[in-house]
């Protein structure tokens, strides 16, 4: 038998080395062999060389405490950009644990009536699927955290899917309510208030950007749906597509977003629609299959071809730049109407 051959026995029997221990007792397996001292020695060199090279680096418990590195999962796949994700809070001061825990305990007791009752409404019904139970409790704590360090804005529909995404990487508490807040005010300012009024001006810019930037004939289906396109963008808008789109395209999304900013979510949107809204014929009026032919083929879309989807969204954000969306912004903020001070 050469030492080759005692060798792969050896490790069909006793499996590959996982630890020094199993290395002295291969040794031993192949001293009893006959092979001779010099070639256990290389041999065990070479085993325990491939043993250190599977090792984990030691920074890794350091970086999935911070946050900074979430595991592996069947839901969300592992990504350069979205490692980077906690940077968003960067900006913020930095508390000591003590501070962080009493803001904590402040806002927890500074949350809205009203926001309390929507949040325990909502959170069984947020991706229910994928929430198990500790997973809701932490989404419900996320949530009142959110509403009472703004309790100007308190809870809206919308941001229950939002704070999931957090809830679903692991982040932990603090991180994840200054990452969250950082990302409404970036991506969704104004449209949780009481009124939308940030979300209804912002339905208006992503007209103006249709005829702008996508072919004629997607502005007409969309005027022959006679359905605003504040209905119908609302839920990819609101949830920064966390209820509509699959969770790998979502997650894909919201990497781009954090590199090329609220452009990206103007852009996403206007390439389901180039992509999947069906052009209609002048005589064809059945609206509401239209718009689910829509849904369909951007959902089979956004499942079997994502990086086509991804490929256009790409291109798109070169024309919607941010001082472009600072303009349009400007100019249809005049035309949204204000509601009393109360909000109502």
């Amino acid at each position: 038998m050469t030492v080759e051959e005692v060798v792969v026995a050896a490790d069909t029997l006793l499996g590959p080395s996982k630890s020094s221990k199993s290395l002295r007792f291969k040794d031993d397996v192949l001293r009893l062999s006959g092979v001779t001292s010099w070639a256990r020695k290389a041999l065990l060199r070479k085993a325990h060389r491939k043993l250190s090279s599977k090792r984990l680096p030691a920074t890794r418990p350091q970086a999935l405490q911070s946050g900074c590195i979430t595991p592996r999962s069947s839901r969300r796949a592992p990504s350069a950009f979205r490692a980077r994700w906690p940077r968003w809070c960067e900006s913020e001061p930095k508390s000591s644990t003590e501070e962080e825990a009493e803001l904590i305990r402040d806002w927890l007791a500074n949350v809205p009536e009203d926001a309390v009752i929507s949040i325990h409404k909502d959170v069984p019904r947020t991706l229910p699927d994928q929430l198990g139970d500790l997973a809701q409790h932490r989404l419900q704590r996320l949530l009142f955290l959110a509403a009472g360090s703004r309790p100007e804005v308190g809870y809206c529909q919308g941001m229950n899917y939002v704070a999931a995404i957090f809830v679903l990487q692991e982040y932990p508490e603090a991180k994840a309510i200054r990452s969250l807040t950082k990302l409404l005010d970036m991506c969704c300012p104004g449209y949780h208030g009481p009124d939308l009024s940030g979300w209804r001006r912002d339905a208006m810019v992503l007209g103006a950007l249709v005829r702008r930037c996508l072919a004629e004939g997607v502005w007409q289906a969309l005027e022959a749906l006679q359905i605003p396109l504040e209905l119908l963008a609302a839920d990819h808008f609101l949830t920064l597509t966390s209820r509509s789109w699959p969770m790998e395209a979502t997650l894909q999304l919201w990497d781009l977003m954090h590199s090329e900013g609220p452009s990206t979510l103007f852009a996403a949107f206007l390439a389901v629609l180039d992509l999947y809204l069906p052009r209609l014929k002048k005589a064809e009026k059945c609206k509401l299959r239209t718009i689910s032919t829509f849904e369909e083929a951007m959902m089979h879309g956004l499942k079997n071809d994502l990086p086509k989807v991804m490929a256009t969204i790409r291109g798109l954000i070169p024309m919607i730049s941010s001082s472009l969306l600072d303009h349009l912004r400007w100019i249809y903020s005049g035309s949204v109407p204000e509601k009393n001070a109360t909000g109502h």
